[in-house]
């Protein structure tokens, strides 16, 4: 199948292609459930999160030159009196520190949306770039956070990690790095260079630009390790998606809970042994 813009979102795509928010949603450590992966690959579930992703969007129709169209195309960023809503003026104000910081909009001076394919663990994947300097052998990924600082509790570790782990975004710069290396026929061991350009959803916005390159650790040693951590939950994704294991249920996404089925009681000590 070959991608554009047009379908690279399209439900056959996320059919024929594994991708970083794909995995992360088969993959309970990373905040997934196997059940709506699976329900959504066939149609028959919807995230009922389009909102959240939105905001993000609107932030990268700007990276792209395109946020005029983003916003004739997406009415319902807008209240009853054709105002923008809350969420997209902060979206604007933070649009506003990063076009004034001459550093931020470097970072995001590449090519702009590059869709690229490659094989990756036995199985085709597609990604789209923010931001691609080919001739660098470099990559820009635009973030758009809560703050700089925010942490999430990893419940399966029982420890609070930056959002930036949390969420997966290591190694959804390891997962770009290793296809576009591919891709590009480079050597073993030789990788495009990761940037996450991050500003924030602060009403006075924060911005950073994220390096994974120093002088204590080559960049091969994190893209290396990132892809060993994909690599240990692969299999299982691979065989649950393909439909030669049964998925499990997290009982606890929005999937799980609109077609639960009670099958008796619950002690209280259940609850008082979740803390």
């Amino acid at each position: 199948m070959l991608l554009d813009k047009n379908n690279y979102f399209s439900l056959e795509a996320q059919c024929a292609y594994m991708g970083f928010s794909q995995f992360k949603g088969f993959v309970k450590e990373l905040g997934g459930c196997e059940a709506k992966s699976m329900a959504e690959l066939k149609g028959e579930w919807t995230d009922k999160g389009k909102a959240v992703f939105l905001v993000g969007s609107y932030l990268h129709a700007y990276n792209e030159g395109t946020l005029d169209k983003f916003k004739a195309n997406n009415p319902e960023i807008y209240t009853s009196k054709k105002m923008l809503k809350a969420d997209y003026i902060k979206a604007d104000k933070a649009i506003e520190v990063i076009s004034k910081d001459t550093l931020f909009m470097r970072a995001l001076s590449g090519q702009k949306e590059v869709i690229v394919t490659a094989e990756l663990f036995g199985i085709p994947w597609k990604i789209q770039v923010d931001s691609l300097f080919e001739n660098e052998k470099r990559f820009t990924d635009l973030k758009y956070l809560r703050s700089l600082d925010g942490k999430e509790w990893n419940k399966e570790l029982h420890l609070y990690e930056h959002i930036l782990r949390a969420y997966g975004y290591y190694l959804q710069a390891a997962i770009y790095s290793k296809i576009l290396s591919v891709s590009r026929d480079l050597p073993e061991g030789e990788y495009f260079e990761p940037l996450i350009a991050a500003v924030t959803k602060e009403d006075s916005p924060d911005k950073a630009i994220i390096s994974f390159v120093s002088n204590q650790e080559p960049l091969s040693v994190f893209i290396d390790n990132n892809l060993f951590i994909v690599g240990s939950f692969i299999e299982r994704v691979k065989a649950v998606k393909s439909g030669q294991v049964k998925p499990m249920r997290c009982e606890k996404c929005d999937y799980c809970r609109s077609n639960k089925k009670l099958t008796g009681t619950i002690h209280y000590s259940h609850f008082d042994n979740n803390y």
